[in-house]
């Protein structure tokens, strides 16, 4: 019997899907049968496509219940052609039955748990969403070091923000993953957003304590156009969370990215990505078409670090940048 990926449990010899090439920017998504299936998959397909852009990714999944006779080398085959897996985890309550007692109990979904494993397995790299249904309901303790994506409220345009802030999260780290075949990227983008990790690592402390001000947003070319005062320690392309006080409650409003900086005079331009606020920015514009600008009320930025990237310390992002420096001549 054969102890690598190339083994087949259905011939009991080596998979004929083994040699299977791989396709650029593309998802399987393990999940329940349930009535959150079609919401789910519009939600995960929404975050991949304003990811990726229209056209340019796949998102893979079963077609039907997992019967091994029949669907096990479908299975196999799509998660052995994909880049990376997608999992909802979250399992199904059912009520116990016990000598003294009946009550409900969650358990995982078996065909959730076998394509998960086999991702694994196939060393797919996967984004986890789980919803915990009871007050004991945990991730499995064998994967509990998972860094699951939080799916609690039924709110799937939420869910589907999540998905993509921790793609844009994840995104460098894949690229250091697939080291072993720089073609697949642009060196030259993914080198500039490394650096800009580094300054933003570098400069954190000043960063984060930073009174960062909009002064104004403008619409221009369709495009809102926020001006941030005191942004002479920024950098392009750093990311920020914006989030606004409105009734003494502060909420997440999008993703702010910076574009360009004027040093001399300490103003940044930005754009924003504005994920599930869409009717909110909607209106904003709509007041700068009328008015020439906006001015925001009270915010506040947030540095965003990419998590996988935090990890490493600065001396190990300069050498994976000196690195990029000779593949990219």
């Amino acid at each position: 019997m054969s102890g690598d990926n190339s083994y087949c449990p259905m011939s009991g010899a080596t998979c004929s899907y083994d040699s299977l090439e791989v396709e650029p920017n593309s998802f399987f998504l393990i999940q329940p049968f349930d009535e959150e299936k079609s919401k789910r998959e519009k939600a995960v397909d929404k975050a991949l496509e304003k990811f990726y852009g229209k056209g340019k990714y796949k998102l893979k999944k079963s077609d039907s219940l997992i019967h091994f006779q029949g669907s096990y080398c479908d299975i196999c085959k799509k998660i052995r052609s994909c880049q990376y897996c997608i999992a909802d985890m979250t399992g199904e309550i059912f009520k116990v039955i016990t000598e003294t007692e009946i009550k409900d109990k969650a358990f995982w979904r078996p065909n959730v748990a076998f394509e998960l494993g086999l991702a694994y397995g196939l060393s797919k790299p996967s984004l986890v969403l789980f919803k915990k249904l009871l007050d004991d309901h945990k991730v499995p303790s064998d994967i509990d070091f998972v860094r699951y994506i939080d799916i609690r409220a039924k709110n799937w345009p939420m869910v589907s923000q999540k998905i993509l802030d921790r793609l844009k999260e994840c995104a460098p780290n894949r690229a250091i993953l697939k080291a072993n075949n720089w073609n697949e990227f642009d060196i030259d983008q993914f080198k500039k957003e490394l650096e800009s990790v580094i300054h933003q690592k570098e400069s954190y402390i000043r960063t984060k304590y930073m009174k960062l001000k909009i002064n104004q947003i403008l619409y221009k070319n369709s495009r809102l156009i926020f001006i941030i005062v005191n942004a002479r320690d920024l950098m392009e392309g750093s990311y920020f969370s914006l989030y606004i006080s409105e009734n003494n409650i502060e909420e997440k409003k999008g993703l702010i990215r910076i574009d360009s900086i004027n040093r001399e005079k300490g103003v940044a331009q930005a754009e924003i990505d504005v994920g599930i606020y869409r009717d909110y920015w909607t209106d904003i514009a709509k007041i700068c078409s009328e008015k020439g600008n906006f001015v925001l009320g009270e915010h506040r930025l947030e540095v965003i670090i990419p998590h996988e990237l935090e990890k490493l310390d600065i001396d190990e992002q300069k050498s994976l940048v000196s690195l990029l420096n000779k593949i990219g001549g």
